[in-house]
């Protein structure tokens, strides 16, 4: 039998983290102070209230040990990464062996949170104490430890349980911010590295947190069509696309995605209930064909691209996007006609005085103008849908046909029904 030799080590050449001085303690919740942190909605566990009566608090909360001066750094540092206006007076002072010191807890927030609740409980009579549960909060408490490196590890902490992604993308951007303060040179993929994220997830982090706030607002459903929907909320990933889209859309046109047009495709998104996967091919394809026609290779219906592969994908995307949105109109219109057949709409004529409100939502005669120009844009279309329909020989060239005249009397009526409700405006009433 082979013997092995025995290995030996100096604690100070293997210690983990040899600035750091880490001790596991355990302190009353109350003495704990909290601040800022990467996950912005937090709540109590309420499903670890028997367990952690049971058998008390096992995974440990991690805080920072700060004296005065380090309180002070500390406070700053998170205010100027978060934009918050905490000050040291806020902190809860205690003393650690005869020093007076802050213990601010970066990672283990529920917990905190749970332990809080569970105390008032026991105080207030609903829950009762076990001998398993002391009522202290267990942490790893760090000395020394910069705000900076305390963030990075909170990252490290959530993949345990994440907080909601456009939180975390949002700590993230703020983090990398203030960190190329000091090191300008520091690049995504090194920046990454430091939070246990993938480069990729921290491009999508800085495109998401590129958006305007009313855009990112999405993501937690404060948009103005919250009150129609039932789920108001878009995932993450949807606007991770949209910023996708708004960086190659720059980079094709040479022009800025307008706002207006991101709204667009953000409530189409919620209208048709698209989901991520569906929504990123959606952009894919807007983009395929967008790209294409900025090289001068491709008509609507058909392209010039020296292979016939791209080009029936493309009119794949075409014909089923076009779909979508003739769905999407058809549902309205029928909505709209099952209102007026309930007699919901009234007889008075929507041209009547405005208030304030009904102003910021639409203009006097949008609607005419509105269904004008699809009119018009459709009968431009029409003899290309026609030309396909010929060609896929299902029945449908002859009704197509039929309707080139009454799309043409249908524009011209809607045209007159524009110019009648512009005189009826200039009227006073």
């Amino acid at each position: 039998m082979t013997k092995v030799a025995v290995r030996s080590y100096a604690l100070a050449d293997i210690r983990d983290i040899a600035e750091l001085h880490v001790e596991s303690i355990r302190l009353p919740p109350e003495d704990i102070s909290v601040l800022t942190q990467v996950r912005k909605t937090y709540s109590i566990q309420e499903d670890l209230i028997p367990s952690y009566l049971e058998k008390g608090q096992l995974t440990r909360g991690m805080a920072a040990a700060l004296r005065l001066d380090q309180a002070k750094i500390y406070v700053e540092t998170v205010n100027a990464i978060f934009g918050s206006h905490h000050t040291v007076s806020e902190l809860v002072p205690i003393c650690l062996d005869g020093k007076r010191y802050y213990i601010v807890l970066f990672a283990g927030h529920r917990r905190h949170l749970t332990i809080l609740h569970i105390n008032a409980g026991i105080e207030s009579g609903t829950l009762f104490p076990t001998e398993r549960y002391a009522g202290d909060y267990r942490l790893d408490l760090y000395f020394n430890i910069k705000a900076e490196e305390a963030i990075e590890l909170q990252f490290h902490e959530n993949r345990h349980a994440a907080p909601p992604l456009h939180e975390e993308a949002s700590a993230a951007w703020r983090l990398y911010r203030f960190k190329r303060i000091d090191t300008p040179e520091l690049t995504v993929g090194q920046f990454a590295k430091t939070i246990g994220r993938t480069t990729e997830w921290v491009r999508n982090a800085l495109r998401f947190c590129a958006l305007p706030d009313a855009i990112q607002a999405y993501v937690t459903g404060e948009h103005s069509l919250k009150s129609m929907m039932k789920k108001p909320e878009l995932p993450y990933g949807i606007l991770v696309h949209l910023a996708r889209f708004a960086e190659k859309y720059q980079e094709i046109t040479h022009e800025e995605l307008t706002s207006e047009i991101m709204h667009l495709w953000l409530r189409e998104a919620l209208v048709s209930r698209l989901n991520v996967s569906s929504f990123g091919k959606k952009v894919s394809g807007y983009l395929e064909q967008l790209d294409a026609e900025s090289k001068g290779q491709v008509t609507l219906f058909g392209a010039d691209v020296g292979t016939e592969e791209p080009a029936r994908r493309l009119r794949r995307i075409v014909a089923q996007e076009y779909a979508r949105g003739m769905w999407v109109i058809l549902n309205y219109l029928k909505t709209v006609q099952g209102i007026h057949n309930e007699g919901l709409l009234g007889h008075e004529s929507y041209l009547g005085p405005f208030n304030a409100a009904e102003q910021q939502l639409f203009s006097p005669g949008s609607p005419i103008r509105i269904s004008t120009e699809v009119l018009s844009l459709f009968g431009l279309l029409l003899p290309d849908l026609t030309r396909l329909a010929q060609l896929e020989r299902t029945g449908h060239f002859r009704r197509l046909q039929r309707g080139h005249p009454l799309v043409e009397e249908l524009s011209e009526n809607f045209i007159l029904l524009d110019h009648a409700e512009a005189d009826a405006r200039a009227t006073p009433h």
